[in-house]
């Protein structure tokens, strides 16, 4: 209780001090642990699973490209062979995801974004919380289903769930055997609804061998799969072993599988496709933004230092005392220490009430109550505690002992040394700061110009103006004929499209072999889709060379494809694309009739990825519409009216695909707003400390700018003396943080496959801004004094 009342003593001693260190700390204090919760919560993903580090998904990647992606589907066959033929895994499971799933209870519609069709080891490989653990034996059979308990009391109300039957997709009768706890958001698997991958005993003999085939099949790539493996198995040895399966079985000669830990799935999958990932993290951000923790808490720190040594001269006397009545070194060495704690603690319960109070505005995602997550895990709570206070008990060991090893005489004379290696030491926590603080700026300003030129590069098809509908089920289709007949009468369409895909979503994959040229013998996987003549028209797509689809194009025997520009080049083929035969994997044959420029379908930061389109002959799941801009109001009510008309069961729902497009770079862009924030704080704290700083040099040498002022130097002399140290200091941290930013900057964009170049001018920007912010700091106070009638201040003196 001593060291509080000595505390406050001190507190109250000088406040303009005590204010700027507590609120330096305060505010450097709540962003770390704001940013230590987010990096916690993305780090917990699939942790809670039981042995979540023996569980590993299966990854297949393309050999045949040197910069292939991989993908978060492997062929079918593969994990019943693994489950004969590795004795290291212990259970392995495989499931597909459906998006838009339709769901009937009675006379209820309802509509699922997502839902799983996994096989019996589902819940024994995961541990997803059950109300029932009979669930876990709950997709044993076919036509079964386990539904999520907010899913379940959304259809049935707190009527028992158990027993009840749902109809999927208008086609399957289900019976609801097992009810789940709502997957945990820290999951990267999130589905309301999952099904038994058991066969239907309904099923023709016919659809039944078909279904069998497929998940039998070593070519069909369509299924999510995990494996978990024996304590102390070896995850390369096994990897090896399916390799070498993937070798004997699998026909192509270029699929390989690679292991991911379940743990590094959320933050570790950038650029993975065709994968299971709900709100999908990035390592980088998690690194960038711990760095910029430690850097927002080295500023406090050396704020605090700065004040701790510069106080010593008005404490000196206080130190003389305690050592004249019998005081030792270790004493004070513990009240110093003691104090320092105290003041951290302080710092961290105001910290505390300021992220409760701006808690709704915190601009962090997925984390709405970051005290509550915080303080659910005593972890974390240990964790946390234990850093602040080791940071407090390291930021006060050289204050104390500088503190304690004066003598007991010189203090009582206030004859305390200010020596050189002092003032050093305090000089060079000023250059960390602005060292750190012009870091930042350069890193913002790369940053912001890197998802700038992400934003503003070319797509090579056009989203604005764009509508897009899907059909939730597949008996939607027989009606979409009268659907487009209406759509052709309205004047407010500019054109439409049918398709079985739109630009950001999931795409299928399949491999090709040119029948001539230098790849003749080599088979490419490669993205494809199923799109009518109208689809390049509406996606603003460009024709290069070749030919449009049209309805001649219908032989069977040798169907008509229409390839990217990407895709001609990795066939390599020494003439014109066009007229070209492609093998397919299916064992179909393919004639290019058409080449259309490139187009970054997945977003601005991927590259230009190989695409084929084939013929669409049969309606399918999407239309794209593109409207007259001038008339988009009113052509949507039109078109939800003819929906209405078309599909009365269904209601009408539309999305923007210009939004679909943006949301790619959402990430980004909300980033690149965190970390300016985030900059803001630390050059603000960085300012305290250098106005602080200033303030205290400004006035412990209050009595020699009054000579100056007496012996006839200007108020304009004397502040430019006083700039010129700071100016030395400016430049000292620029000579670190130019080539640090650098290094750091070219790191952080290797990961992308297009970057702006680094320009000596973010240099000279942040460099400005920070020479611009300590001249306004250092200059209002030496100005103060300036301006003091410096006979008050020599007869003060």
């Amino acid at each position: 209780m001593g060291f509080i009342t000595q505390y406050w003593r001190q507190f109250q001693a000088d406040k303009s001090f005590s204010v700027i260190n507590l609120a330096g700390l305060t505010v450097a204090i709540t962003c770390a642990l704001i940013i230590f919760t987010y990096v916690s919560y993305h780090n917990s993903f699939d942790r809670f699973h039981t042995d979540s580090g023996q569980i590993y998904r299966l990854l297949s990647v393309d050999t045949s490209q040197s910069n292939s992606n991989r993908a978060g589907m492997v062929t079918n066959a593969l994990i019943p062979a693994i489950r004969n033929e590795v004795p290291e895994v212990e259970l392995a499971t495989r499931f597909r995801f459906s998006l838009s799933v339709t769901v009937r209870e009675g006379e209820q519609v309802h509509y699922l974004d997502e839902a799983l069709l996994a096989d019996p080891e589902f819940f024994h490989v995961f541990n997803f919380p059950l109300i029932t653990e009979e669930s876990r034996e709950a997709l044993d059979e076919p036509n079964t289903v386990v539904l999520s308990q907010s899913f379940a009391r959304q259809l049935f109300g707190e009527q028992e769930a158990i027993g009840k039957v749902i109809n999927i997709f208008n086609s399957r009768d289900m019976q609801v055997v097992g009810i789940m706890e709502d997957m945990p958001e820290n999951s990267h698997i999130q589905a309301d609804l999952i099904m038994s991958d058991r066969p239907d005993p309904s099923w023709s003999p016919e659809v039944a061998t078909n279904v069998a085939a497929d998940l039998e099949s070593w070519r069909s790539i369509s299924m999510q799969s995990y494996i978990k493996l024996y304590p102390d198995s070896d995850a390369a040895v096994v990897e090896d072993k399916i390799q070498q399966i993937m070798e004997e079985r699998e026909e192509s000669g270029y699929m390989s599988v690679v292991l991911q830990p379940l743990e590094e799935i959320h933050l570790y999958s950038e650029g993975v496709q065709s994968e299971v990932n709900a709100d999908k993290g990035d390592f980088r951000q998690m690194y960038v933004l711990s760095a910029i923790a430690v850097l927002l808490l080295m500023i406090a720190v050396c704020n605090f230092i700065n004040f701790s040594t510069a106080r010593a001269v008005m404490r000196a006397k206080e130190v003389g005392i305690r050592k004249t009545v019998g005081a030792s070194r270790s004493q004070l060495i513990a009240q110093f220490i003691a104090e320092s704690c105290v003041m951290m603690a302080m710092a961290t319960l105001l910290s505390l009430v300021a992220i409760a109070l701006i808690s709704p505005w915190i601009t962090i995602p997925t984390i709405q109550r970051p005290l509550s997550y915080l303080f659910a895990n005593p972890i974390l709570i240990l964790g946390a505690s234990a850093t602040l206070m080791s940071i407090a008990v390291i930021a006060s060991v050289y204050p104390a002992f500088m503190l304690s090893s004066q003598r007991s005489i010189g203090g009582l004379k206030s004859d305390y040394s200010n020596s050189g290696a002092r003032v050093a030491i305090r000089r060079g926590l000023v250059i960390v700061q602005i060292a750190i603080s012009t870091i930042a700026i350069i890193a913002l300003l790369v940053i912001n110009a890197q998802i700038s030129f992400l934003q503003n590069r070319s797509l090579g098809f056009s989203p604005q103006n764009v509508v897009y509908l899907d059909f939730r089920e597949r008996s939607m289709l027989s009606r979409y004929p009268a659907l487009a007949d209406e759509f052709e009468a309205l004047p407010e369409i500019s054109s439409f499209t049918n398709s079985s895909y739109l630009p950001g979503g999931l795409v299928g994959k399949l491999g090709y072999a040119p029948q001539e040229g230098f790849q003749s013998n080599r088979e490419t996987l490669m993205n494809y889709a199923l799109i009518d003549p109208y689809f390049i028209s509406t996606m603003g797509l460009s024709l290069a060379e070749g030919e449009n689809f049209n309805d001649t194009m219908t032989n069977p025997e040798l169907r008509s494809v229409i390839i990217n520009e990407a895709a001609a080049r990795s066939f390599e083929w020494s003439d014109t694309p066009v007229g070209q035969i492609l093998r397919g994997s299916n064992g179909r044959n393919y004639r290019v009739v058409g080449v259309v420029a490139n187009a970054r379908f997945q977003g601005p930061q991927h590259a230009f990825e190989p695409f084929v389109f084939h013929y669409r002959t049969e309606p399918d799941w999407a239309v794209s519409i593109r409207m007259v801009p001038q008339a988009m109001e009113t052509g949507l009510a039109k078109i939800e009216s003819i929906w209405e008309r078309v599909y009365p069961e269904h209601p009408f729902a539309y999305e923007m695909l210009s939004n679909r497009v943006e949301g790619l770079l959402g990430e980004e862009v909300e980033f690149s707003s965190q970390l300016f924030e985030f900059t803001f704080i630390a050059i603000l704290i960085a300012c305290l400390g250098l106005y602080g700083h200033a303030t205290f040099s400004a006035n412990q040498y209050a009595k020699a700018t009054a000579i100056r002022k007496v012996f006839g130097a200007s108020g304009i002399d004397i502040l430019r003396f006083n700039l010129r140290e700071y100016g030395v200091l400016l430049l000292l941290a620029n000579v670190i943080a130019w080539p640090t930013g650098f290094f750091l900057i070219e790191l952080w964009l290797s990961d992308f496959s297009d970057t702006v170049e680094v320009e000596l001018s973010y240099f000279f920007e942040a460099t400005l801004a920070v020479v611009l912010l300590g001249a306004l700091a250092v200059s209002s106070n030496v100005w103060r004094v300036v301006r003091n009638n410096p006979v008050t201040t020599l007869h003060y003196e």
